[in-house]
């Protein structure tokens, strides 16, 4: 899985997803090993267990499910590797740790405009299907912190296109107005599931990469970024796309077009960045949550309830992000990706391995 082609191009990429999938993979690596050794796990074991844990539970917002994912995982590994009282001591300093560390990033951040964010794509979507008369109470809530009118004048626009338009966040709200308009947000999710749900299903394809207009954009971005030539051009069109700057000039690479080349063949796209045949073979989620899918229901088949525990902490992000994710990314995936190719070649193995066994039984 490291030498596919959306791999080898994230990871040139400063985005915060692809570290996190290699502490994922690194952490469904050393829960496998430790079960399978059987031996008790050793301080140095534990230790490393935690600061994963707390790495994984605070380096994006969807892994703070790893506080109840750590407790479970140990509990399953049996009271031969693990006491009760060392479980229970390794849960909470997890927990701990992700707690803290989350609240001192609140601070440290100062505003919720974050989390507010992830809120935009459906938030724009339930407005616009909400009534002017029944609903009027909650939009009015709402517009203490987005401006309504924004969403009104541009049908066009989503949630996190007017975002970036620039005028649709508030430059100032309280706490209190936040609060107020997450709890407005939510009652219109209540009044109008059916909205929040097609709205959510749009971006998850989008970002899934079946559908390619979304991905094709980034790519092209990527691979246009350095094609201008005005150095003042090239570091704001850097700073739009969060691309890492070096004492506030971009580092220029020596061959614009070889680089240029190279994202245009990792991507699978034509010298217009047009998607070619393979781009959504290679450039799609679904089939490796197909993978992890499958995996965890041959392991359950096989009565390893701890594996399959490790391979369903995976995907229990799923979910999670398809709820919250703030725009149609394939990055917000990308650990889905990796560690569901790896669970392709795991599959094939263990098939391989059981396929070897059914043979010998005959003989």
């Amino acid at each position: 899985p490291f030498l596919l082609p959306p791999v080898i191009l994230y990871n040139f990429s400063p985005f915060r997803a692809v570290l996190y999938a290699y502490l994922e993979l690194l952490f469904v690596v050393c829960m496998v090993s430790w079960f399978w050794t059987r031996k008790e796990m050793t301080s140095g074991r534990q230790i490393l267990l935690v600061i994963l844990a707390i790495l994984l539970g605070t380096w994006r917002s969807e892994g703070i499910y790893y506080i109840l994912i750590v407790p479970f995982l140990l509990l399953l590994l049996g009271r031969t590797l693990i006491s009760l009282r060392r479980v229970v001591l390794l849960s909470a300093l997890s927990a701990a740790g992700i707690l803290c560390i989350s609240f001192a990033n609140n601070r440290a951040v100062g505003s919720s405009e974050y989390s507010l964010v992830s809120t935009l794509m459906p938030a724009t979507e339930l407005v616009r299907e909400a009534d002017p008369k029944e609903d009027a109470e909650l939009l009015g809530i709402m517009d203490q912190v987005i401006v309504l009118d924004c969403i009104y004048n541009y049908p066009e626009l989503d949630g996190v296109a007017l975002y970036w338009q620039g005028g649709f966040v508030r430059d100032s709200y309280s706490e209190e107005a936040y609060s107020a308009y997450m709890k407005a947000f939510a009652k219109l999710v209540g009044r109008y599931p059916e909205v929040f749900l097609k709205e959510r299903v749009r971006v998850f394809f989008q970002g899934s990469g079946l559908i390619p207009d979304t991905q094709r954009n980034i790519i092209r971005d990527t691979g246009t970024l350095f094609e201008v030539r005005d150095q003042k051009a090239v570091n704001e069109r850097a700073n739009y796309y969060f691309v890492t700057e070096a004492g506030g000039y971009l580092l220029y690479p020596p061959q614009v077009a070889l680089r240029s080349v190279m994202v245009r063949s990792l991507g699978f796209t034509d010298s217009n960045y047009d998607p070619g045949k393979l781009f959504p073979v290679f450039w799609n989620v679904v089939t490796p949550m197909i993978f992890l899918i499958l995996l965890v229901i041959v392991l359950l088949a096989d009565r390893k309830w701890f594996l399959a525990a490790v391979v369903a902490g995976v995907g229990c992000k799923i979910p999670i992000i398809f709820l919250t994710a703030p725009g149609s990314y394939f990055m917000y995936y990308y650990s889905i990706y990796l560690v569901g190719y790896m669970a392709f070649i795991v599959l094939i193995l263990l098939l391989y391995y059981k396929a070897g066994c059914e043979q010998k039984k005959r003989k």
